[in-house]
Order: structure tokens, then sequence, then C-alpha cells
């Protein structure tokens, strides 16, 4: 039998206590609420794969400059030896290299000689033989602006000196020449060479040119 309970018994109600809920730190966001007994799946973050991506392409740009620079770099040293062929020998390239040394070191000496020059008569000049010089030179006429005009014609045949290709054989011969050869000065029919080391007046004539004293 069951047990009988009297009439005015009052049971108390029967409650379970939930379990706590577990604080978040602050500034955190909460995910989900789970169900009891179950294992929260923590969902795979695109920003891996950001990142990756974005690394991919820095690299793949910076590979396809690197390939373009490489390319235009290529394409204008395939110009450049078309356009000089030729390169000039051993005993030629030391020939040019030593006179352009010697042009490029006496520029300033020659251009203050130049800008204080004033063009003698030639019976003033005392001939002392043939002219020392085995170069034909550089030839400029005198003007106002005989500076800059020497400056450009000193910086024209050294870049040629230093490129180290030419046009042709005979490109070769005449950079020789004038390396080789005194700059002229040419002043009413009289030419006036000075010596490119020294700035110094060293030749002068009409015609021939012979070394003054």
């Amino acid at each position: 039998m069951k047990p009988q309970l009297p009439d005015d018994a009052i049971l108390p109600p029967v409650t379970e206590r939930a379990p706590a809920r577990r604080r978040m730190p602050v500034g955190t966001a909460q995910h989900a609420v789970v169900a009891e007994g179950t294992v929260p799946v923590r969902l795979p973050s695109a920003r891996p794969w950001l990142r990756f991506t974005i690394a991919s392409v820095i690299v793949l740009s910076i590979a396809t400059i690197a390939a373009y620079v490489l390319y235009v770099r290529a394409a204008r040293q395939e110009a450049f030896e078309a356009q000089y062929p030729v390169v000039a020998s051993a005993p030629d390239a030391d020939v040019i290299a030593r006179q352009a040394a010697r042009w490029s070191a006496g520029e300033p000496r020659l251009l203050r000689s130049l800008a204080a020059f004033t063009a003698p008569s030639l019976e003033s000049l005392v001939g002392a033989g043939g002219c020392p010089f085995t170069g034909p030179g550089v030839t400029v006429a005198v003007a106002s602006d005989l500076g800059p005009t020497v400056r450009e014609a000193i910086a024209a045949i050294l870049a040629s000196a230093n490129r180290g290709r030419f046009a042709s054989e005979a490109a070769v011969t005449e950079v020789i020449g004038q390396l080789t050869g005194p700059l002229v000065v040419t002043a009413r029919g009289i030419r006036y060479a000075f010596d490119p080391a020294t700035g110094e007046l060293a030749c002068a004539g009409t015609g021939v040119l012979r070394a003054v004293e």
C-alpha cells in the first residue's frame, strides 16, 4: 500500500538549479549558446586565406616587375649593340683609355687658357719644328661662347671613348685621332693648337701646324 499523506501536508516545490553561466572577459563577444553536453565547434577563420592571397599577389607583382625590368634592359642592350657593333681591339682600347684620361684631367687647365686667349698674329710666333701631336685632334672656331663650345666638344669625345663600342672601324680610328691630337681653335684663318693635357698653346699655322716657343 502507498503511504497516505494527510490532506494538509504541503510539499515544497522541487526546483533544479541551473548551472552557473560563465562570464566572458570584458571586450569579447559571446559566440553562441550550445546545448548542455555538447562541444562547441570553432568555425575556420577566413583571415589566413586572405593573408595568403594578398601575399601571393604581392609576390607575383614583384616577379612580374622584375621580369619586365630584365626584359627592358636586355632590349636596350640589344639595341645598343646593334647601333655600335664594333668593339675596339685591346691595343686600341688601351690608347683610347690613356688619352681620354689625359683630356679629362687637363680640361680645367685648358678651359682657363681659352678663357684668357687672344689670338696672336702668326708672325709673332716663333716656329720650333713640327707639331708633336700624332692625330688631327678636335677643331672649334673662336666665338663668344668658346668655353661652352669646348666643354661640349670634350664631353662628346669622352662619351665616345668611354662607350667602348663603335659604329664602325672607321669610327674607332676617328676617335683615336681626336684623342691623340690637340684642341685646335681657328681664328681669322689661323689654327692654334692647344695641348689638352696642359692647356698651353703648342702649335700654330694656316695649313701645316708648327710648334711654337
